[in-house]
């Protein structure tokens, strides 16, 4: 990948550094690298790893280093723009906004708009439903209530109407050492609770993790969901590395601002080991039955023959560890909702003609809309990676690929790249057009499928478990609550086959066998 080659000036004739004065006050290169890595692994670490499911061993990780080179390309190609419009008349853009204006005039600056602000709705609905899950497994709710996770999303609506409603920007300032140690903490107690998975998976019975099955190298679907995982586990990618946006301001910020795009990618490569070493790490405990939250899967107590139920990772009572890391958490979320939610208000105000969005009307419509959207969305919808694939594909895509493209070649890229940038670019944003089709597609097959079909945890049998695994089930000692399982046609001469019966604590399990009417 090419990258900028000119040596650093600080003459404020270049246009691109700042006096000596101005300097000091922003952030030198080690602290730029910094911001950027911790701004990636936030709470991204949870559920990273349950993406390895949808695509093995090979293709998982591969779209992640896709989405890491692309993103870095990005990267590169918005700071040559501004470099290369920026004079002593015209100095460079400070925010997105502005870059995309001067890159692609009002249409471009329009859909920017549009995009980002869904964009950032789309994250703060994320972000509560990982809260509304680490919030049930700190304080599980009784189960005669239903889903707790959903009550809880409905309960951090108060979370909500703080955010929006109160200015509280002096407590993040206060709080912002924190950053740093919450997710040295996350990460540390993450790869702690896939090692104590790994020794829990030893329990397993052989017959029912058998290496085909519990693990794949490629996508275990046909061609075609293979190629809409791979458009979905592109999108997610783009996702987790989604800071184009923020290169402008970046380079406002920084002290040397031609030193953004070899910091970014520091910061990118190092986050890059990371997600695969965790990735890594979580497929080889939990395999394709691991949970979406890691935190769920970190439990201690569970019953005789977990391994062959439901969700078998999620059965049991929380750990300690568990706990902690979901504290943790949620103390990462609350002080990034401080500026998240507080960007989602200022982006839906601005899309409001100019005369009416300092109004009362406005300043109530939006704070309700968001707060009431918010809670909705996110009792409706219970996983977060696939609305983060359903964000990247309907939205990212476009602002950190498309628009940075089209903008790069708007301005006369073709001065600063050869044939063969020009090739991949073209590459790139045709696998753009794919992902923000397909991965959309792709995103909401799984999130009405899994609507429709939520899991029965601590259930039995597991679908697609063999017959010596629910021997072992039963040899194991396995028994719950009268649950029952039949996989038979009930058609004029057919067969009413494999129905297993568990009774109550005590009772004998009764497997029977079909038997023709």
């Amino acid at each position: 990948m090419e990258t900028e080659t000119e040596s650093d000036t600080n003459s404020p004739e270049s246009g691109n550094e700042d006096s000596e004065e101005d300097v000091g006050r922003k952030m030198t290169s080690f602290e730029l690298c910094s911001n950027v890595l911790i701004s990636l692994t936030g709470t991204v670490v949870l559920g990273i790893g349950s993406k390895m499911q949808q695509g093995g061993w090979v293709m998982t990780p591969l779209m992640l280093v896709v989405g890491t080179a692309v993103i870095s390309e990005m990267v590169w190609v918005v700071s040559t723009t501004i470099d290369n419009t920026t004079t002593k008349d015209r100095p460079a853009p400070r925010s997105y906004k502005e870059y995309i204006g001067l890159a692609l005039g009002r249409p471009g600056e329009l859909v920017s708009a549009v995009t980002s602000t869904f964009s950032l709705f789309s994250m703060i609905c994320g972000g509560l439903i990982v809260l509304a899950q680490n919030m049930e497994a700190i304080m599980p709710l009784p189960q005669a209530w239903g889903d707790g996770q959903k009550w809880w999303a409905l309960f951090l609506t108060a979370e909500t109407l703080v955010f929006v409603f109160v200015d509280i920007g002096d407590l993040l300032d206060k709080a912002a050492w924190l950053g740093p140690f919450v997710t040295a903490g996350v990460f540390i107690m993450v790869f702690w609770g896939c090692a104590n998975a790994l020794l829990a998976k030893a329990e397993i019975p052989e017959a029912c993790i058998p290496s085909a099955e519990y693990t794949s190298m490629w996508t275990a679907h046909g061609f075609g969901d293979g190629m809409l995982s791979l458009a979905q586990l592109g999108s997610y990618s783009i996702f987790v590395f989604a800071i184009v946006v923020t290169v402008p301001t970046l380079k406002s910020q920084t002290a040397k601002p031609r030193r953004v795009v070899h910091m970014s990618l520091l910061a990118f490569a190092i986050a890059t080991m990371l997600f695969v070493a965790l990735m890594v790490t979580y497929y080889a405990a939990f395999g394709n039955i691991g949970p979406e939250n890691v935190i769920q899967g970190m439990k201690t107590d569970r019953p005789a023959g977990w391994w062959a139920t439901v969700e078998p990772w999620r059965t049991g009572k929380e750990t300690h560890l568990g706990k902690i890391l979901a504290t943790l958490v949620n103390v990462h979320l609350c002080l990034s909702d401080v500026v998240y939610v507080g960007c989602t208000v200022v982006a839906f105000e601005a899309l409001f003609p100019r005369k009416y969005r300092h109004g009362w009307r406005v300043w109530i419509t939006v704070r309700v809309f968001i707060t009431v959207a918010r809670t909705l969305v996110a009792t409706l919808i219970t996983s977060f990676t696939t609305l983060s694939s359903l964000t990247g594909s309907l939205f990212v895509v476009l602002n950190n690929i498309l628009l940075p493209i089209l903008g790069f070649w708007a301005v006369g890229g073709s001065k600063a790249a050869g044939p063969g940038r020009m090739l991949a670019h073209a590459i790139m944003f045709t696998f753009a057009v794919y992902m923000v089709g397909a991965g959309t597609w792709g995103s909401i097959q799984n999130l009405v499928t899994h609507a429709h079909n939520p899991p029965k945890i601590g259930c039995f049998p597991r679908p697609g478990i063999s017959e010596a695994c629910k021997a072992a089930y039963v040899s194991a000692g396995g028994s719950a609550a009268v649950v029952r399982h039949m996989s038979a046609r009930d058609d004029a001469g057919g067969a009413i086959g494999d129905m297993y019966v568990l009774r109550g604590l005590g009772a004998a399990a009764i497997i029977g066998s079909a038997s023709r009417r």
